[in-house]
């Protein structure tokens, strides 16, 4: 595994700031253009990992990566500015969307439901950079990955989708894989989980993450390759709200001839929230909002657990002969592992007070 750059390590004109995540083919860093005099811009920095760039047919995708996001220029679609190689390194210089993705707050919510217009909104959004895709000129571009963890949502209520490294295009550099199936089995079209992707395969996918944010349950648990290759088995009444239902269903029809092309799904969808939508509150707003109180109330958890660690260390005696004391609060003892040697009076409140700390 390559070891994350450091901050202040430099490729081409880009400084890292920090370490974002990192994925199957690539790490993703947050770095800084400089300009002159003061001016500076962050950017997003994938870079591939060492151990596929060295293979011909990695480097091959990640020119087919480069030819196709650069050519992309869309509202809805997280930008593509550059891309370089310094030694072994190969990366691309992208949008930094400030915020977190759909995957992210689908896990803040705890099964909190989302008001029914937020999704509306968010797949509204998702399917117009999905037509612009799948419209673009003069090869159509298919993104085959549609999940949760590619829709990005800014602090500023937009919706991007990302990481069009595995589109199929038209004219690929590396045909070697063209009919290999990538994506994630749970929100897969049954005929892309079968090698045979269309643009309806990403309708689909789209499909699977509106019924998951409007049911609170995503359309398959855990499935096996074999059971993405038939048609999800819905509920006789699957519960969906009526003014989405018919879309949701639409969506995950079992055949790409029985869903709607991108056209009539946009304007399907835009209707949809038109229909759900507060009259007097703009959607980028209305997101906005959703997504500070989801993170402001994972906040506020984190530092209710952090106060009931604090407590629980007042309450630890610092004499280690001393009984452990009598408390009404069982339920948020921390499991202790024992030490070798018994450790000095108040060496084990220190401790906690410092993990405490570290995990706040």
């Amino acid at each position: 595994m390559d070891e994350a750059l450091a901050s202040g390590h430099r490729l081409g004109r880009y400084e890292i700031l920090g370490f974002v995540g990192r994925g199957g083919m690539s790490s993703v860093y947050r770095a800084r253009l400089s300009g002159p005099g003061q001016a500076s811009k962050q950017v997003a920095l994938k870079l591939i990992h060492r151990e596929l760039a060295r293979q011909r047919d990695f480097i091959l995708m990640f020119l087919d990566e480069m030819r196709v996001a650069m050519a992309m220029e869309h509202r809805n679609i997280v930008q593509t500015f550059d891309a370089g190689t310094q030694g072994e390194d190969h990366f691309l210089v992208m949008e930094y969307v400030d915020g977190c993705s759909l995957r992210q707050l689908l896990d803040l919510a705890h099964g909190d439901p989302l008001p029914l217009d937020v999704p509306a909104f968010i797949a509204m959004e998702a399917c117009a950079a999905l037509r612009y895709a799948h419209q673009l000129r003069p090869e159509g571009v298919i993104h085959r990955d549609v999940s949760p963890g590619n829709l990005l949502l800014s602090t500023q209520g937009d919706v991007k989708l990302a990481d069009f490294g595995v589109a199929k295009a038209a004219g690929r550099l590396s045909s070697t894989a063209a009919n290999a199936f990538k994506g994630k089995l749970g929100y897969v079209a049954p005929e892309q989980a079968r090698g045979e992707v269309e643009p309806k395969s990403d309708l689909f996918s789209l499909g699977a993450i509106l019924y998951e944010l409007v049911s609170g349950q995503p359309l398959r648990a855990q499935p096996t390759l074999e059971e993405a290759r038939r048609p999800p088995a819905l509920p006789a009444s699957p519960g969906l709200p009526a003014a989405l239902a018919p879309l949701i269903l639409a969506c995950l029809a079992p055949t790409p001839a029985a869903r709607p092309d991108d056209d009539e799904l946009h304007r399907r969808l835009r209707e949809a929230h038109r229909a759900l939508a507060p009259s007097a509150q703009e959607p980028h707003r209305r997101l906005q909002e959703q997504l500070a109180a989801r993170r402001g109330a994972a906040r506020a958890d984190a530092a209710r657990l952090e106060r009931a660690m604090l407590d629980q260390v007042l309450e630890l005696p610092t004499d280690p002969a001393a009984a452990p004391p009598a408390t009404a609060r069982a339920e948020h003892t921390l499991p202790l592992a024992p030490a070798p040697d018994a450790p000095r009076a108040g060496s084990r409140a220190r401790v906690l007070v410092l993990a405490a700390i570290a995990l706040g």
